[in-house]
């Protein structure tokens, strides 16, 4: 035979041949490419004012870019106090434009604060923060008050239904806070109400009974009013209630009478008189009412009578010895 080679010795070279062009190729198409960097993040933000005071909103505008280009709308931005304090957290809109607002914190205190606004960074972008300074004044927020008062008109000693809320300038609620509730023409204080997380109050008052007896029938004027705290300011709101008739002079009386203490007796009480039995006791009355000239008359005549008596006694035995021999 001549070295001509046979096709089945062929078949069995090119067979690890294959195998090792496939492993090329897989390698090839798993071989790990560069990774993208992060685009550069820009912020931009403006507020409406860098003075405020406690309790008070400020407005925000601005906007973002990624890569140079207007950021897409859902980017988050934090406004925070020294970039721990959150004040507020703004979703950037359509374009990348940003427009919100915060509030001043009610416990901030006068001075300078830092503004700090920031972008958190992710594997599309990085991150970004632009710094303020913002001025804190010691004025105090403005505050409103709304209240109406339920059923008119009423009688005295009637409770009536007081209802309404206290809120900022702005609208905003309040929180928690207290309103007093007084009446009449000399304010008389009334009631104490405390307002819900919303500044909503809603409550029971009576109205007095002796409403209406300094002049103030049949108008009787109420005012709910709000004292204010360190971070804001008092509110009022007058009310006015019609009265059905004038105070009661008898009931005003007997009001105004202090109750005998427990452990104090009243005369007839303390006067008692003792008596055998089956015999009514005497009443304290019939004895504390007999006047005192007719007592001193009843001794007098007793005195005289047995001074006769011992006069006569004295003298009988004179007569009798002149009888005698």
């Amino acid at each position: 035979m001549s070295g001509t080679p046979r096709a089945g010795t062929a078949r069995v070279l090119a067979l690890p041949l294959t195998v090792a062009l496939l492993g090329l190729a897989l390698l090839a198409g798993r071989a790990p490419t560069a990774a993208a960097e992060p685009a550069p993040t820009a912020l931009s933000v403006e507020y409406q004012t860098l003075v405020a005071g406690p309790g008070e909103q400020v407005g925000v505008t601005g906007s973002v870019t990624i890569g140079g280009q207007p950021g897409p709308a859902g980017v988050p931005v934090d406004v925070t106090f020294d970039g721990e304090q959150v004040l507020a957290t703004i979703e950037t809109g359509e374009g990348g434009m940003l427009r919100g607002s915060f509030a001043v914190p009610d416990d901030a205190r006068p001075g300078d604060r830092q503004l700090l606004a920031m972008i958190e960074g992710d594997e599309t972008r990085n991150a970004a923060v632009q710094g303020d300074l913002l001025q804190i004044t010691g004025r105090r927020a403005q505050t409103a008050l709304t209240a109406q008062v339920d059923p008119a008109p009423v009688d005295q000693g009637q409770p009536v239904r007081v209802s309404g809320q206290v809120t900022r300038g702005d609208g905003r609620p309040t929180g928690r806070v207290s309103v007093e509730v007084l009446g009449g023409a000399a304010a008389d204080h009334l009631d104490t109400i405390d307002t819900d997380d919303q500044g909503r109050f809603d409550a029971q008052v009576t109205v007095p009974p002796g409403a209406g007896d300094a002049g103030d029938f049949p108008a009787y004027p109420l005012l709910i009013s709000f004292e204010g705290t360190d971070a804001l300011t008092g509110a009022e709101q007058p009310l006015t209630l019609t009265l059905n008739r004038p105070p009661d002079p008898q009931a005003e009386a007997q009001t105004d009478e202090p109750a005998p203490a427990p452990d104090e007796a009243t005369p007839s009480e303390s006067a008692t008189v003792a008596a055998a039995p089956g015999q009514d006791s005497a009443r304290p009355s019939e004895l504390t009412l007999v006047p005192i000239w007719v007592w001193f008359i009843v001794c007098a005549g007793f005195v005289a009578v047995v001074g006769a008596a011992m006069i006569a006694h004295r003298r009988r035995p004179d007569e009798n010895s002149r009888l005698l021999p």
